[in-house]
């Protein structure tokens, strides 16, 4: 976040590591709030066109917080071009917040009968009580949208995370848009938190 703070350009493609490593993290809000920044803006300043202004509050991509994670895949414009990868870990964020409070929204519904269980379910998922309320399967049909969107742009990355050995270990020096080298490079930052989310994961192969 140190080198985007100092370089909101962003020429080494720094920015396209952070969304991952939030969510390993399981921060989804941060993880939302950050690709939304990048996708709509860019790395320009909404509020400002002044790079060199000192804003107390930090960079415009930290401004941006607490977003609706599941408004409207409209207001991303995805006809327009957007990074794979963006949307890639855009529908990682999306599906994972899907599933918790998926989850969470079954256990109070009462549907698991054991009450133990129930509760012991309920504590290891740490879900904001504003993403109760949440449309669980808006979130799922937007997961769907955007890697769909996903396949548009790129058509190696689906089949690749499925089939990964060969875009792990290739090593590109360039790429281009729709390449089997951006699928490696997108791949190399994402595929580990897809396979470790094994819902996520298995919601890829059914698809």
């Amino acid at each position: 976040l140190d080198l985007l703070t100092v370089s909101m350009r962003d020429n080494q493609g720094t920015r396209y590591l952070v969304p991952t490593m939030m969510i390993g993290l399981e921060m989804y809000q941060q993880a939302y709030d950050f690709i939304r920044y990048w996708i709509l803006y860019n790395g320009t300043d909404e509020d400002n066109d002044d790079e060199d202004d000192d804003d107390t509050e930090g960079p415009a991509f930290l401004r941006m917080r607490g977003e609706d994670v599941s408004e409207s895949l409209e207001a991303f414009d995805l006809n327009k071009h957007c990074p794979a990868t963006m949307v890639f870990d855009l529908a990682l964020t999306k599906f994972s917040i899907y599933h918790a409070v998926r989850t969470v929204q079954t256990v109070e519904s009462g549907f698991l009968k054991n009450a133990d269980l129930a509760t012991a379910v309920g504590k290891m998922i740490d879900v904001p009580s504003r993403w109760l309320a949440l449309d669980s399967n808006r979130l799922l049909t937007q997961t769907k949208q955007l890697l769909s969107c996903v396949h548009d742009s790129n058509k190696f990355v689906l089949p690749g995370i499925l089939q990964p050995t060969r875009f792990l270990e290739m090593r590109p020096e360039y790429y281009g848009a729709g390449s089997e080298e951006e699928a490696a490079l997108i791949l190399q930052r994402s595929y580990v938190w897809w396979k470790h989310n094994k819902f996520a994961f298995q919601f890829v192969k059914k698809r």
